[in-house]
């Protein structure tokens, strides 16, 4: 293999200097839809011994750009690897590409998601098994669908994205909306996608065809907050209106909750799908007994609005974060007797203290064993749930953070 590789190599440099492209046509260098281990081995063994040879040989940067530039005039529409390889082996020596005319080529495998193609022209161009980076307005909310494969962002101008993780390749565009995505979730089997909105609906989509289902549109002010309850079988959703509803998938509404005072802006199922637990601007936190629309308890501590709340896993906490920067973990053990009014509950819960601006976002672990958390102060920030400690503060956003979704392993929080 390393004899084969380094003939490879050879070829594709003495090619590049002649002016002669065969292999080039006919061999992509990297696949750049293939695992990133895959693309950074290619890149390693292939791409970086032919940049090597080809400075050696040309001398400078410059040379083997005016040597790509003009190999690319000679293209035209031929099929093949050619411009996509070159355009890659450009990138990788971090040409400029801005104002290049690519026009009426046929591009494949190429990599441009980390490129500035300001003023490019792509006209009449074919491309094939290449990767663009996507230009999203403000995105507003994330899931990731129970099997681990696709990721769905709803961003500020009302449109919903769905993408294959491990290629990172767009699926899907979902449009609809009339205005911010404010929260997106798959259902247990992966299938459906709801969404809500600024717009005060709520939109249930076909994953597989795009295809919207049904548009729920009995809330009176924008929803905040949609969730599924572990059977599929229900939707909750929580509004600016002050109200919870309770949703079949055919899209009648089974129940309105009231009891809040303020704009709601979290909804959640426990587990065991027996009670629902919302969040509000008016600092509380609600228990509803999910059979009968019943209020169960009142959680009173927070001092300012509370962004999110999320059952654990095993549904014995249940965490709230709050517009001050506080995070509560609660007991979550609570009674179902029927009581004229709800049980109200003013607790020394577990304070998780770091964020310095709004918690817009939590999720457990699937084990339950650490909270991830996301915040207007631009970190997500990872606790441990026993002595409530933070365990890493992931920064890199330059602005807040507002999504948040945990993979099916545990293993990888993406907001």
């Amino acid at each position: 293999m390393e004899y084969i590789t380094e003939q490879f190599v050879q070829l594709l440099c003495i090619e590049f200097e002649t002016q002669k492209l065969n292999v080039w046509q006919t061999h992509p260098l990297v696949r750049v839809q293939a695992k990133d281990y895959i693309r950074e081995i290619q890149t390693r063994l292939i791409v970086q011994p032919v940049m090597e040879r080809l400075l050696s040989c040309f001398g400078s940067v410059a040379a083997i750009e005016a040597q790509a530039r003009h190999l690319l005039t000679q293209q035209g529409k031929k099929v093949g690897y050619t411009a996509g390889n070159l355009i890659n082996l450009l990138v990788q020596f971090q040409v400029d590409l801005r104002g290049w005319d690519f026009s009426s080529l046929v591009v494949q495998q190429a990599d441009l998601r980390q490129v500035d193609l300001t003023g490019v022209n792509f006209q009449n161009a074919t491309f094939a098994k290449s990767i663009f980076s996507e230009t999203l307005s403000i995105a507003m909310s994330v899931d990731l669908s129970p099997d681990g494969q696709m990721m769905a962002v709803g961003d500020s101008i009302g449109n919903i994205y769905l993408w294959n993780i491990s290629t990172t390749q767009l699926l899907a565009t979902f449009s609809g909306h009339k205005g911010w995505v404010w929260s997106v979730a798959f259902s247990p089997d992966g299938r459906t996608l709801a969404s809500s909105s600024s717009d005060s609906s709520v939109r249930l989509w076909d994953v597989q065809s795009g295809r919207c289902l049904q548009v729920l549109t009995d809330h009176t002010g924008g929803v905040r907050s949609v969730s599924f309850s572990a059977d599929g079988q229900q939707l909750a959703s929580g509004s600016e209106d002050k109200t919870v509803r309770l949703w079949n998938l055919q899209g009648q509404c089974l129940r309105v909750l009231k009891g809040h005072t303020q704009s709601v802006y979290s909804v959640h199922f426990a587990t065991d799908q027996q009670t629902l637990a919302s969040s509000s601007n008016d600092t509380t936190v609600r228990i509803w007994d999910v059979s009968d629309g019943n209020c169960l308890s009142v959680l009173q501590g927070h001092t300012s609005g509370v962004q999110c709340v999320r059952y654990s896993p095993d549904g014995q906490l249940l965490a709230s974060g709050c517009r001050n920067g506080s995070i509560r973990l609660w007991s979550a053990h609570f009674s179902h007797d029927q009581h004229p009014k709800p049980h109200v509950i003013n607790s020394s819960a577990k304070v998780l203290q770091g964020h310095t601006d709004w918690v817009w976002n939590i999720a457990f672990s699937r084990d339950g064993h650490w909270l991830a958390s996301t915040s207007l102060d631009g970190t997500l920030r990872l606790w441990d749930i026993q002595d409530g400690q933070p365990i890493h503060v992931l920064e890199g956003h330059t602005h807040d953070v507002f999504g948040l979704a945990i993979s099916a392993d545990s293993r990888m929080p993406l907001s």
